[in-house]
């Protein structure tokens, strides 16, 4: 980024302390400040143990498929969305090789209602990642109305773009989920996960600030719909104010996607829309 270079969710391998020291050591040649961000326990545990400053940024949330019972009391909110859903007569099916034109149509229709898309960590529509993606269609009356997108790997899936168009029915975006989570477990995949959630806050003054500042009720309700585990994630720097200023470089980043490129790249690879932890707001 303009100002800071940061290292990305846990390395593939091996521990994290020796990449970040690598990213500072190169930082510090570029005149700039290095962090690592959306970094798990483990990691962070040995980073802080190095003197790294640390701040839980978000969490993430996890789904185990196999014991997922849709009958479970505490998803009793659940089961009423899904049940308005089909009431109103969306199906949903798994898209093997979408219509890019009529799901770039509900992108387009997405941002013109919420705000031009996020960058950098969040999801943004890109055809050729579509392609790579498990990519499932929420369809009224034959039309496509909504659609879901989630990265897969060895170790589930995750969840990155979601849109829709404007006065959808209730539970069509859980009933996108519902599907994902029905296919994961037929082909045993370990886990999905629906992304971030922003922090519960805690008696310590940076959660609570961290909790105000990334509060997004809408979306952690949905998200919490599926009584999801919590794993926490952090954000680390070699000082405090390296990391503060490594997270402000983020948001700006995330918010203004187009002028974060050094030089101006492609629209950028992401992960999905769960960087409104640290950069909330209409369009997230």
């Amino acid at each position: 980024l303009p100002q800071s270079l940061i290292l990305w969710l846990d390395p593939l391998s091996g521990p994290a302390a020796p990449a970040l020291a690598a990213l500072t050591d190169l930082a510090r040649a570029q005149g700039r400040v290095a962090a690592a961000y959306k970094i798990g326990p483990r990691h962070a545990a040995r980073l802080r143990a190095t003197g790294h400053a640390a701040l839980r940024i978000c969490d993430e949330a996890l789904i185990d498929p196999t014991n997922f019972d849709i009958d479970q009391p505490r998803l009793r909110q659940l089961r009423r969305k899904l049940r308005q859903a089909e009431k109103a007569g969306i199906s949903v099916m798994r898209a093997l090789r979408p219509d890019l034109t009529a799901l770039a149509e509900i992108d387009a229709a997405w941002q013109a209602a919420n705000g031009p898309a996020r960058g950098i960590t969040m999801g943004r529509f890109c055809p050729r990642l579509l392609a790579s993606q498990r990519v499932y269609v929420a369809l009224s009356n034959g039309r496509p109305v909504a659609f879901m997108s989630w990265h897969q790997c060895d170790t589930g899936l995750c969840l990155d773009l979601m849109r829709h168009l404007p006065e959808l029915p209730q539970g069509t975006m859980h009933l996108l989920v519902m599907a994902a989570l029905a296919e994961a477990r037929t082909k045993a995949h370990p886990q999905i996960s629906l992304a971030a959630l922003p922090i519960t806050p805690g008696p310590d003054l940076a959660s609570r600030i961290t909790a105000r500042l990334t509060a997004n009720p809408g979306l952690t309700r949905f998200k919490q719909s599926f009584a999801p585990t919590r794993a926490r994630r952090y954000a680390l720097a070699p000082s405090r104010a390296a990391l503060l200023f490594a997270l402000a470089d983020l948001a700006r980043a995330i918010r203004h996607p187009d002028r974060a490129s050094t030089p101006p790249s492609p629209a950028p690879a992401h992960h999905d829309h769960e960087a409104f932890a640290i950069a909330p707001g209409p369009g997230s």
